[in-house]
C-alpha cells in the first residue's frame, strides 16, 4: 500500500476510534473527502480489420446482456482528412458509437460505449457484451466479441468516500 493510502488508513481509522472511544465529533486534519465524481463507463474499441483506404460497408450488431442494437454503415475514405460515422443503433441497447478513420491509419477503427441507463440496468461484474461486425462486401464476420465483464473500481475521493466506479475496456482483437 502507498504511503498516501497508508496515511489515509490510520487517519480514518484514528477519527472512528476517536468518535466511538470518547463519543466525540473529531475530525483529524487530511481526512476529509473530496467531492469528485465518476461515470461508470463499459467500452469496446479498436481496428476492425478493413484498410483505411478501402471503403468500410458494415453491419453492426451490439448488445448488453440480450438487449440489443444494430445498425448498417458505409463510408468512404477520404484521403488526408478525417472519416467519421456515428452509429444509429435500433433496437434498445443504451449504447453509442463511432467508426473512424484518422490519416496515417491502417485500419478503421470502431468505438462502442455501453449506458446503464437502459432495460439492462446498472453495470455488473458477469454483464455479458455482444459485438459484431460483419463487412457487407464480403460477408466476412470481421470482429465477434461475446463475453461476460469483469469490471474494475475506482473510488475518486479515496477508498473511504464514494462514489465507487465501475470501468472496463474491451479491446477488440487486432486484425
Amino acid at each position: 500500500m502507498s504511503t498516501l493510502g497508508c496515511l489515509v488508513r490510520r487517519c480514518c481509522v484514528a477519527v472512528v476510534a476517536a468518535i466511538t472511544v470518547f463519543a466525540l465529533p473529531v475530525q483529524l486534519a487530511g481526512c476529509d473527502c473530496t467531492d469528485a465524481d465518476c461515470g461508470d463507463s463499459l467500452s469496446i474499441h479498436g481496428a476492425i480489420g478493413i484498410p483505411a483506404s478501402d471503403p468500410a460497408r458494415l453491419r453492426i450488431t451490439v448488445c448488453r446482456n440480450g438487449t440489443c442494437g444494430q445498425d448498417t454503415l458505409s463510408r468512404e475514405p477520404v484521403p488526408e482528412e478525417t472519416t467519421y460515422a456515428k452509429l444509429q443503433l435500433s433496437g434498445t441497447v443504451d449504447a453509442q458509437g463511432s467508426l473512424r478513420s484518422d490519416p496515417g491509419d491502417e485500419y478503421w477503427h470502431l468505438s462502442v460505449s455501453f449506458g446503464a441507463c437502459g432495460p439492462e440496468g446498472d453495470f455488473e461484474d458477469g454483464d455479458v457484451v455482444l459485438l459484431e461486425v460483419t463487412d457487407l462486401a464480403t460477408s466476412v464476420l470481421l470482429v465477434d466479441i461475446n463475453e461476460a465483464v469483469v469490471f474494475e473500481t475506482g473510488a475518486p475521493n479515496g477508498e473511504w468516500c464514494g462514489p465507487i466506479c465501475l470501468e472496463a475496456e474491451i479491446p477488440i482483437p487486432a486484425p
